[in-house]
């Protein structure tokens, strides 16, 4: 799968956080229950409604935007066809998510922008861990 640069400390950090819930008595059914349990609080404490399939429709209709149905297909492992039919239409996209080409300009802004090193939790992250 392929996974934006920007995107890459946020993906390590919450796998190893995966695989450590995982190693836990119960493994990864418990994980689950747990992340489904922690997904309902938030979702209650904001006055909203989401579900991972509702998540999961949202990335599917920003990458159909970003990178194509068929990039998006690949990379939520399936077919085109069942992407276009189950996942988020690209009308659903983020206003924020851009195709390739206004990306370009977007990483050139970013560049002359200097950025500060990601934190989790108030302290600096590692993202040397992979």
């Amino acid at each position: 799968m392929r996974i934006d640069p920007e995107d890459r400390l946020w993906v390590d950090l919450f796998l190893g956080y995966v695989a450590r819930g995982c190693a836990q008595p119960g493994g990864y059914p418990a994980f689950y229950e747990a992340m489904d349990r922690k997904r309902y609080d938030v979702c209650q404490e904001l006055g909203i409604s989401l579900t991972f399939y509702m998540a999961r429709g949202q990335f599917g209709a920003d990458r159909k935007k970003r990178n194509g149905l068929a990039a998006a297909a690949v990379e939520m492992g399936n077919s085109p066809r069942k992407a276009s039919a189950y996942y988020g239409p690209i009308g659903k996209a983020r206003s924020g998510v851009v195709r390739p080409k206004e990306q370009s300009v977007e990483r050139e802004r970013a560049q002359e922008t200097p950025t500060a090193p990601a934190t989790v939790l108030g302290d600096t992250a590692d993202n040397g861990f992979f």
